[in-house]
């Protein structure tokens, strides 16, 4: 059988930099007037809206003999017939940090945004023949 994982982690805090930045635009509509402070709310909106768009999507995939993993715009893939293990660092169901384990001895670190599900991961790898280190 195949192997197939997929695992999406959106930024948290997009919700928390729009709500930022409509307190202040909210308060300004009820309290103050002229341009100058106008200008001050417009350039905190702006940095919250920058500050929320640089909160990038992480994800990976396995899929089609693949290992995919994206961060924003970047991404990279290894072949599943190139990796040895998968190691785990700091216990299976709280991991720290995971390395995949290549065949000639490289380790790859796979980015810190992500944190999937140690069962549904554990699962897909034992279908693709994959071991799991602790």
């Amino acid at each position: 059988m195949q192997a197939q994982f997929f695992h999406l982690k959106r930024p948290r805090r997009l919700r928390f930099y729009l709500a930022a930045a409509a307190g202040p635009l909210a308060w300004h509509l009820l309290h103050l007037e002229g341009a100058p402070a106008f200008l001050l709310v417009a350039l905190f909106m702006a940095l919250m809206f920058a500050l929320a768009l640089r909160s990038a999507a992480a994800g990976m995939e396995i899929r089609d003999g693949r290992w995919t993993v994206f961060v924003g715009q970047k991404s990279w893939s290894v072949p599943l017939g190139e990796i040895g293990a998968v190691r785990v660092i700091g216990g299976r169901h709280r991991p720290r940090a995971l390395w995949l384990r290549l065949r000639d001895g490289r380790l790859l670190p796979l980015p810190r945004a992500l944190s999937p599900d140690m069962g549904a991961l554990e699962r897909a790898l034992a279908r693709g023949g994959i071991p799991l280190e602790a």
